[in-house]
């Protein structure tokens, strides 16, 4: 909900043209032409595949639409209505707007949850959001993986601080610097850095350079609120064992503020249990216990029930999933493939495969992508993780001759999913695990958004 004045307020407007505008009203922003309404204000954002401007001209029932200066010229040819704004940069332009409203939301006492990490901080953002709707509190969160330069400014125009009491962000970054923007843009004071793997080792060339990076929020939720702010440390994680502050609370298997265990169960302090019979992994349990940890913080007086909605989370998305198809029994996780995230992935899918006895497994894994110049090196080493289990593998893409390279046994491999029988190439499997980068597409297989 974006207040008119913060529109006009914007110092980079070129020139406004049409009927006069109400100081008063609020607007929901929309870049779909086929979404809009006398509410809506049309960003005509040009992108990979449309330029928005194109269609400007058929929303006859929006009342307010923006566009970038370079457009004036097809003004008159568009024939168009309504109050129009040109501006000298869309995208300064949303980050502007995102910053006005994530201020008035921080001023009127919304409390903005920041996640990252380079793995886990999706699973983990869903987890709070369903600790929090399970208990019919309102809030908003990041949508599917949105959580880019663009995404966070949508997640925030989405509050109404009116009726949102918590927005659950979700930050990413794949570039140096781009985690500074998000942060500069939005006003978080609870927040959690989830971990520091090889994640977009393209443009970041150690993980310390990673850690630099994903912190960002710690520095920003730290100076936002003097050290008081809630802020989830891991202890475990040799980067961000380091970080410090007056509102931190560490977590992990020794010596932490939280300390998980993980025998018969998962226990948090020695006793608090938190169960749930669809995820498996010690680190989706940690997951879950950060959400909780999270959501206790924040209302803290109703424990017994978010201990009850740790029980009924289930994973959807492609991400962690258990699916049924064909007969079997699928481990679905087509989202997201980085070596920490295969390796923890595939021996939690190992341990639970043991302990409940199932036969017949296979492991359907894929390239990791966006690991930069050693990417070779890391699906080599893949391959002799994998080499030292009992499974069958079918590999899919472009790194299968590196993977064999660390994989000294026969495996079947393809380049992509496509022209395929996978009735035929999984017949003798009963349960399958299925892991790649979310380019693949292995979710395709299994007949889900086809």
């Amino acid at each position: 909900m974006i207040n008119t004045q913060h529109i006009l307020n914007y110092p980079g407007i070129i020139q406004t043209f049409g009927s006069s505008l109400s100081l008063k009203k609020n607007y929901q922003i929309s870049t779909d032409s086929r979404r809009v309404s006398n509410d809506t204000c049309f960003l005509a954002i040009k992108g990979e595949v449309h330029d928005a401007f194109k269609f400007i001209s058929s929303l006859e029932n929006c009342e307010i639409s923006v566009f970038e200066s370079s457009k004036e010229k097809d003004l008159e040819a568009k024939n168009l209505s309504g109050f129009l704004v040109s501006v000298d940069s869309i995208k300064d332009f949303i980050f502007y707007l995102c910053k006005a409203h994530a201020q008035d939301c921080y001023d009127k006492g919304v409390k903005t949850i920041a996640i990252s990490g380079s793995n886990g901080k999706t699973t983990t953002k869903e987890m709070l959001k369903h600790l929090f709707d399970s208990l019919s509190i309102d809030v908003i969160a990041t949508k599917k993986n949105d959580n880019n330069h663009f995404g966070v400014p949508f997640t925030i125009f989405r509050l109404n601080p009116d009726i949102h009491k918590y927005a659950i962000v979700e930050y990413g970054s794949n570039h140096p610097g781009e985690m500074e923007l998000l942060c500069k843009m939005t006003f978080p004071e609870v927040g959690i850095t989830t971990n520091i793997g090889h994640t977009h080792m393209e443009f970041f060339k150690t993980t310390t350079d990673v850690f630099k990076e994903e912190t960002k929020i710690f520095h920003r939720i730290y100076g936002l609120t003097n050290g008081e702010g809630f802020f989830l440390i891991n202890n475990d994680d040799e980067h961000i064992k380091n970080l410090t502050s007056k509102g931190s609370k560490t977590f992990g298997r020794n010596k932490s503020d939280f300390n998980y265990t993980f025998e018969n169960g998962f226990v948090l302090n020695g006793d608090i249990k938190i169960k749930n019979s669809n995820i498996i992994g010690d680190y989706n349990f940690s997951n879950l216990a950060n959400a909780f940890n999270i959501a206790n913080f924040l209302i803290n007086d109703r424990q017994s029930e978010l201990l009850e909605a740790c029980a009924s989370f289930s994973s959807t998305n492609n991400r962690s999933q258990w699916i049924s198809w064909k007969n079997k029994k699928v481990f679905l996780d087509a989202y997201n493939a980085n070596p920490s995230s295969m390796r923890v992935a595939i021996k939690a899918y190992l341990d639970h495969i043991q302990r409940n006895n199932l036969e017949s497994a296979a492991l359907l894994i894929g390239d990791m992508n966006e690991l930069g110049e050693n990417s070779k090196k890391y699906h080599e080493e893949l391959g002799s993780f994998v080499s030292g289990l009992s499974l069958p593998v079918i590999y899919i893409g472009k790194y299968s001759d590196d993977f064999k390279k660390g994989f000294d046994k026969n495996f079947k491999t393809f380049l992509n999913i496509n022209n395929v029988d996978w009735d035929v190439e999984l017949n003798n499997y009963k349960n399958v695990f299925a892991k790649a980068s979310r380019s693949l597409q292995l979710e395709k297989i299994f007949d889900i958004n086809k």
